[in-house]
């Protein structure tokens, strides 16, 4: 399972500029064929797949450690299966949010609903 794991961040870095600017919509399908990849069919675009948990993992890594804006975010133990299984479920019940919303504001409400980021309020400033 790792070497197959590697083999996909591989060919996923190497198609990475097949991928140039990813929009919600083109994350989405690339997504499905990542959970479609975990589901056991090995029938599916491999690069595509490989950039979608590449893609979800860096992001959720980033953003824990930036921070992100709204406060404090913390990743809570999951894997870059359930990050893809987490926007996967939120963009079947929300399709229209695909093409009208940023690709980090459907992450957070997707990972939030999941309680997969946990977000703390900033510190008050102290005078």
């Amino acid at each position: 399972m790792k070497q197959l794991i590697f083999l996909l961040l591989l060919v996923g870095t190497a198609l990475a500029d097949d991928h140039p600017s990813v929009q919600a919509h083109d994350l989405y399908k690339y997504c499905k064929e990542s959970l479609r990849m975990s589901n056991g069919d090995m029938n599916v675009n491999f690069g595509d797949a490989g950039y979608c948990s590449g893609y979800l993992r860096g992001l959720a890594d980033g953003m824990t450690l930036l921070g992100y804006s709204e406060g404090t975010f913390k990743i809570t133990n999951v894997s870059s299966e359930d990050l893809v299984r987490s926007f996967v479920t939120y963009a079947n019940a929300h399709p229209a949010e695909m093409d009208a919303s940023d690709i980090i504001v459907i992450l957070t409400k997707a990972w939030k609903a999941d309680n997969i980021f946990i977000a703390t309020p900033k510190p008050a400033k102290q005078q």
